[in-house]
């Protein structure tokens, strides 16, 4: 509900942009297909549920769901148009819903579980930002964001390695004390990073040769290949038990 309220209020503020946009265009508010009146009346009626729901669950899920909120509607206002700090606000927003996640049960969330997070949203962002700069080629600049097209190889390069440097955290995650209390044989899980490797690779191979839609989420839950391999991976985690 959070989330959805700072959304509207991010289409809202990226009208102009995303009409100027090939795909976003497309979008309910840009499009037309959704009136801007009732954007602009569920926002706050969707944030003021969502506040009213975590008011049920513990004061730390309170304050992390309040932290997200602050930190979206700053990036909604003004970080998504800053290089670089735009997709490590991405990646910070993405981890802190594990963080609230891990306050609404009452844990505290590992090291290893942040850490990943940040790696793999990251690498994700970034992928983003390289379809947008793709399609953005011949036009000065990707409207709306701080990119060019001339960024488009130091973005590849920077995201595939947040997003392998994912994979490494995972690695020496198998290693870990606390690991080998929870697993009955860890070195099952090395089969978790192949298989995430081979699915990072694929992701970044359709991004390079132009084949990617701008949500690299969707991408992985909507592809057979990706649903394959992630659901291998959960075979791969429930072996190591």
């Amino acid at each position: 509900l959070c989330a959805s309220s700072v959304y509207l209020v991010n289409d809202l503020l990226d009208l102009d942009s995303d009409r100027r946009h090939e795909s976003k265009s497309q979008r309910p508010l840009a499009a037309g297909t959704l009136p801007l009146a009732n954007a602009i009346g569920s926002a706050p009626v969707l944030l003021l549920l969502a506040f009213g729901l975590a008011a049920l669950l513990p004061a730390a899920f309170l304050l992390a769901l309040f932290a997200y909120w602050l930190l979206t509607l700053f990036y909604s206002v003004f970080l998504k148009s800053v290089f670089l700090l735009d997709v490590v606000t991405l990646a910070l927003l993405y981890t802190q819903r594990l963080v609230a996640g891990a306050a609404a049960v009452g844990v505290i969330a590992s090291p290893w579980l942040l850490a990943f997070s940040l790696c793999m949203f990251l690498g994700l962002a970034l992928v983003k930002r390289v379809v947008e700069v793709q399609d953005a080629a011949g036009e000065e600049s990707v409207p709306g964001r701080a990119y060019k097209p001339s960024h488009r190889s130091m973005l590849v390069i920077t995201g595939a390695t947040a997003n392998f440097s994912a994979v490494l955290v995972f690695a020496f995650y198998i290693y870990a004390p606390e690991t080998m209390a929870l697993y009955g044989t860890p070195a099952v899980l090395w089969g978790v990073c192949v298989l995430l490797s081979i699915l990072l690779l694929r992701l970044w191979q359709r991004a390079i040769d132009g084949k990617l839609e701008h949500d690299p989420i969707l991408f992985a839950v909507s592809d057979l290949p990706s649903q394959l391999l992630t659901g291998l991976m959960f075979i791969v985690l429930w072996l190591a038990i």
